[in-house]
């Protein structure tokens, strides 16, 4: 199987023994420390954390949680929302369009994400996400950021890493 490559890694949810509600997960801060983050999505999910931090989600937060116990169909959910949709590829920012992308979504989940609106002070406030999986192309999957009322939404695109064997 593929590996992903991105300013984040994707790690499976494996704490089934978790009890329902807001959820805490252990994560590293530093050579000897820990930190809880509350996690709003209880197992199985799938969990992105921030390997090199921006403004938004420091290094070795997380930066979203997908619920990966249930799958939406693409064309459903393509249908609820049309606002502009903002990518930002290392070649510059443009606009995307999920149209051209519809055929090539394998799954799509939902999730939560985390936005810090204030540069240097970590508290971060979840939002919702949309997680698309690809049949083929370079990305392997794209968090789709969801925050109700906002003009637009803005989607990450995570390519697949090339391993040589």
């Amino acid at each position: 199987s593929g590996q992903l490559r991105a300013h984040e890694r994707v790690l499976t949810g494996t704490a089934a023994s978790m009890p329902p509600g807001p959820f805490s997960v252990d994560i590293p801060s530093g050579p000897s420390t820990v930190t809880r983050v509350a996690c709003p999505l209880a197992p199985p999910r799938l969990e992105g954390m921030k390997v090199v931090g921006d403004a938004n989600v420091p290094a070795s937060k997380l930066s979203f949680v997908v619920d990966s116990s249930t799958e939406f169909d693409p064309a459903e959910r393509l249908a609820l929302d049309h606002r502009l949709l903002g990518a930002f590829p290392p070649e510059g920012a443009g606009i995307a369009d999920l149209g051209l992308r519809h055929h090539n979504i394998a799954a799509w989940y939902r999730g939560m994400g985390q936005i810090n609106r204030i540069q240097g002070v970590w508290e971060p406030d979840w939002v919702g996400i949309d997680f698309l999986v690809y049949r083929s192309g370079p990305a392997g999957f794209s968090v789709l950021w969801d925050e109700q009322g906002e003009v637009i939404r803005h989607i990450i695109d995570f390519n697949k890493l090339a391993l040589d064997e």
